[in-house]
């Protein structure tokens, strides 16, 4: 089995070393009807925590925030999949998988799903939760990514570009890691307070050599699709 990874916590080999690195779908009616009525308080507490905190990673310990059903309102797991072309023989790298809302589901529809976060508590706490074997967990910075080069067949970043240090940077790691005509899918929407525009991200996807492939959504709540290069 390929190397893929060059640093990471530990993990079986041959797939990882040893060492740890620090350093166009609306979502169903019957959906929104039961998140609907918990909208006003998630716009409430969005905004709470973009006064306290800014543009900044999201607290590990508020991670259960992260698991709400309100989320199912702005983007489902179902729906994302439904954006995504997931198929078994893939390697798939989330970059902030968090506590895991969209890598559980979707660890078991690929070959390998490799599950990325600069937070050892995150990454803790999803631990403790029913995975796949298909899932596999790393800490480490996007900026930098333990990955390498040309390993990847998608990259899946949901409302996580606005926290990383340089988000020029993590496009660029991005574009390295992935295999000739990969595909990187950004989701970003609204209330988050690191939310990206689609026409900043896209700015920087075509720097990098990531052309446009698909864009679902709206202005303020979207998914888009770039494809690498194939040669």
């Amino acid at each position: 089995m390929r190397n893929i990874c060059r640093a990471t916590q530990r993990l079986p080999p041959g797939i990882f070393g040893w060492g740890e690195r620090r350093g166009p779908q609306q979502a169903p009616a019957a959906e929104a009807q039961v998140v609907g009525p918990y909208w006003p308080q998630v716009t409430y507490l969005m905004s709470l925590v973009k006064h306290l905190l800014g543009r900044a990673i999201f607290p590990a310990r508020y991670a259960w925030f992260l698991e709400g059903r309100w989320r199912r309102l702005v983007l489902s797991p179902e729906r994302l999949q439904q954006r995504l072309a997931l198929s078994p023989e893939l390697t798939v790298l989330e970059i902030g998988v968090g506590a895991g809302y969209y890598a559980r589901p979707l660890a078991g529809l690929v070959r390998r799903f490799i599950g990325l976060d600069v937070q050892a508590e995150m990454l803790k706490r999803l631990r403790y939760k029913p995975v796949g074997a298909h899932l596999l967990l790393v800490q480490g910075d996007a900026t930098h990514l333990p990955i390498a080069a040309a390993s990847i067949d998608l990259v899946i970043a949901v409302t996580v570009l606005g926290e990383v240090p340089s988000v020029e940077t993590t496009v660029v790691e991005v574009r390295r890691v992935l295999r000739p005509g990969g595909v990187f899918s950004v989701s970003e929407h609204w209330p988050d307070p690191d939310f990206l525009s689609f026409a900043h991200v896209s700015k920087l996807c075509r720097k990098s050599g990531l052309q446009l492939q698909q864009r679902y959504g709206g202005r303020f709540n979207y998914t888009a699709t770039f494809r690498a290069h194939t040669t």
